[in-house]
């Protein structure tokens, strides 16, 4: 089940986003390798930041005025922050939450530490209709894109299609962002909850 909340996080297991001059993605990190076998992590009740920057010159000589008013020296990769708290509650999939997100916590330590660039995004297919889901509302389809050619193999993921899950779908299939991981903080707190903080940039 996908809930407006819903994300899913695919380890690719391939290094680049961008693709060679025949439209391929290759050499791909071992599936072993990568988290959770290539199978996407879908997490609920999650809260999506994106954040834009760019290095400005703040510098500033009181009455001096120069002819280069130019203060934009580079822009940065957006970052990227997602936080949740996993359901203790929720023993197996058959619950009324639909995701035991408890068993990621292994496989959400370990999106940092594998080089295949992570795509991520909201799980309902591009063409849905009716858009039941608001895919047109989720951040990840309001800022991603999704590949126009699917020749890499090993990559196969479930979406909403508008009447039901849908495997064996691909890149070519849903709007993503492609996103490397630099840290995930796991908290444990007095209350015995269990809060995630993913933080990475986008790339290309």
């Amino acid at each position: 089940m996908v809930f407006l909340t819903s994300l899913d996080i695919l380890d690719t297991g391939f290094l680049a986003v961008d693709r060679d001059a025949n439209g391929d993605r290759t050499n791909p990190v071992d599936t072993a390798d990568c988290v959770n076998a290539k199978v996407a992590l879908r997490l609920k009740g999650v809260n999506f930041d994106i954040t834009s920057s760019s290095n400005i010159d703040k510098s500033n000589t009181p009455g001096k005025i120069t002819s280069n008013r130019n203060a934009l020296v580079s822009t940065n990769q957006d970052t990227i922050t997602i936080t949740l708290m996993l359901n203790q509650r929720t023993e197996s999939d058959t619950a009324p939450y639909g995701i035991n997100d408890m068993s990621y916590i292994a496989a959400l330590n370990k999106l940092p530490k594998t080089r295949g660039f992570k795509a991520v995004y909201y799980p309902v297919k591009d063409t849905a209709t009716p858009d039941d889901r608001r895919k047109d509302r989720q951040l990840p389809t309001l800022l991603g894109e999704k590949d126009t050619t699917q020749s890499q193999t090993g990559i196969s993921m479930s979406l909403w299609n508008g009447s039901a899950e849908e495997s064996n779908c691909d890149l070519t299939d849903v709007k993503y962002l492609g996103v490397r991981f630099e840290s995930c903080q796991i908290t444990q707190t007095p209350s015995n909850k269990i809060q995630v903080t993913l933080s990475g940039v986008t790339t290309d």
